[in-house]
């Protein structure tokens, strides 16, 4: 499983994928696989589960402490990992594209691994164990609040019993949310879900960004070029849109992250073979030795 976990990782990097929509895909990967096992060998199913999600006397037993990890990529249901990765694309997609791949990352890790922190502090003595992507997505709402608090995301709002779907602002989505949370936590509701680690990812969420934001540079998207050198290598509709997006952003963060994604897809005007700007600060194709004044 954790092989798995790590190669969605060096997808999103190798493959200039969003971080995101490689976390969407190994958790479904690993949804599918369980349930698999289960109609093969039931057995075996409920001893692997059984080793991978967290418990939180597991926190005295440092063997234990990768689960921690791998049971953010369990769900125990298909309605569970259906909600958990919807939410995950409406508010990640966005939000990665702004701040870039690694302060996401830092943020939905420290959000998952705080979330069972916190669950553990409240229920240290249960039994019972919390499974689910639940506590990192409640703290990429919480980042994404807390840096652009008035983005508009499409968002299923509850309204009592009815959901309904529409774009709010960012801040209220993790408003509303944080409140119910913080209700239900309140009165002790026993519905079988974790709402404490949804408070606490939410919480730890806001503490990652701000952090990452201040003090964690990516180097890859810290490169001293011409914005207006760029257009040469928007040789299709879509490079041209994103071109366009790089040159009207006056924000830095999210003109960085423009830029990133325009070098990931842009290709030499020489040879045509994609440019591999990761490793060097220089734009230069290293198979015809084209560079970019």
């Amino acid at each position: 499983m954790f092989c798995l976990i790590f190669t969605g990782i060096g997808i999103s990097y190798w493959r200039k994928m969003l971080l995101t929509h490689s976390i969407v895909m190994v958790n479904f990967c690993i949804f599918v696989f369980i349930i698999m096992l289960g109609f093969a060998n039931p057995d075996t199913a409920h001893a692997v589960l059984g080793d991978l999600i967290f418990r939180p006397a597991y926190l005295a037993e440092p063997a234990r402490w990768p689960t921690m990890l791998s049971q953010m990529y369990l769900h125990s249901g298909f309605f569970h990992i259906l909600f958990n990765m919807v939410f995950l694309v409406l508010l990640g997609t966005p939000f990665e594209e702004r701040i870039g791949s690694l302060k996401f990352g830092i943020v939905y890790f420290v959000s998952g691994l705080g979330a069972v922190l916190v669950f553990s502090a409240f229920n240290w003595m249960s039994a019972g164990g919390v499974v689910g992507a639940s506590g990192a997505v409640f703290g990429i709402m919480g980042g994404f609040a807390a840096l652009y608090p008035r983005q508009k995301v499409i968002m299923p709002i509850p309204i009592g019993i009815i959901w309904i779907i529409r774009p709010v602002p960012v801040y209220l989505a993790a408003v509303i949310f944080g409140c119910i949370e913080t209700f239900y936590m309140l009165i002790n509701r026993m519905d079988n879900i974790a709402h404490t680690a949804h408070l606490g990812g939410l919480i730890c969420g806001v503490a990652a960004a701000l952090i990452a934001k201040r003090y964690i540079q990516d180097v890859s998207v810290e490169r001293k070029i011409k914005i207006e050198g760029l257009e040469v290598l928007a040789t299709n509709d879509s490079l041209k849109s994103i071109y366009k997006k790089i040159v009207e952003s006056d924000e830095p963060d999210l003109r960085r992250a423009w830029l990133e994604h325009f070098l990931s897809k842009a290709a030499c005007p020489g040879c045509g073979k994609v440019l591999d700007c990761k490793k060097t600060t220089a734009i230069k194709c290293e198979s015809c030795d084209w560079k970019l004044d």
